[in-house]
């Protein structure tokens, strides 16, 4: 396994959105490689028991409606910036990288649909590559904390690219021990609008609307 760093983030503005494509199947192009994604699932992103059992006692005590509206921008005045560590994950001769401009329009993405939000996401230092033809080829049922423990710089959301999986985006809840954010590299802009976005809800304990594990659908 190989681990580099590229040039500092600089953002090209934003990039309009024409539509909202969550499961490509498609050839989707980058700078270095041709790669073909079979028909994706959108999230691969499961609600577990133990952390049901987590946000039922957050809305219990009072603690999750006290974060929402500390988290509420236009209370407060002054917004939350969360950093960010981009990871580009290649395979072992280098290819197969996400380029930076679709990096880049995942950020503004995120960034235009947590404006009301009081948030503010922004990447941390360098974009940087892990070269592991194994993490590469990511499998959702068995790879999470393999990738998301490669390279994880504490105190920012770690998000790791990667350029074949069987799922669009991947994330952890709060608590576990393995934390982190998977994106397919088909499943960003402009081939796929919003899946970065999504699995950021899930990253900051936001389940899915339509989960019915408490009963009725969460919307």
């Amino acid at each position: 396994m190989a681990l580099a760093a590229a040039s500092t983030w600089t953002a090209e503005g934003a990039v309009a959105s024409t539509a909202d494509a969550d499961r490509p199947t498609a050839l989707q192009d980058d700078d270095t490689s041709r790669v073909r994604v079979a028909e994706l699932s959108p999230c691969g992103t499961v609600l577990t028991p133990e952390v049901m059992a987590e946000t039922q006692r957050l809305v219990d005590d009072g603690t999750w409606d006290l974060a929402r509206r500390w988290n509420d921008g236009q209370t407060r005045g002054l917004p939350s910036f969360i950093r960010v560590t981009i990871h580009v994950v290649r395979y072992d001769n280098g290819t197969g990288g996400l380029a930076q401009y679709r990096i880049d329009a995942a950020m503004e993405d995120l960034n235009q649909h947590q404006a009301d939000n009081g948030l503010v996401f922004f990447q941390e230092g360098e974009t940087r590559f892990i070269d592991n033809t194994d993490l590469a080829n990511y499998d959702a049922n068995t790879d999470f904390c393999s990738v998301v423990n490669t390279d994880h710089i504490p105190g920012t959301v770690n998000v790791y690219f990667v350029p074949v999986a069987n799922v669009c985006g991947h994330a952890s809840f709060p608590g576990g021990s393995c934390q982190g954010i998977i994106v397919a590299n088909a499943c960003t802009p402009p081939a796929a609008y919003h899946t970065f976005c999504h699995e950021m809800g899930h990253y900051l304990h936001l389940p899915h609307t339509h989960e019915t594990a408490w009963g009725s659908e969460c919307v």
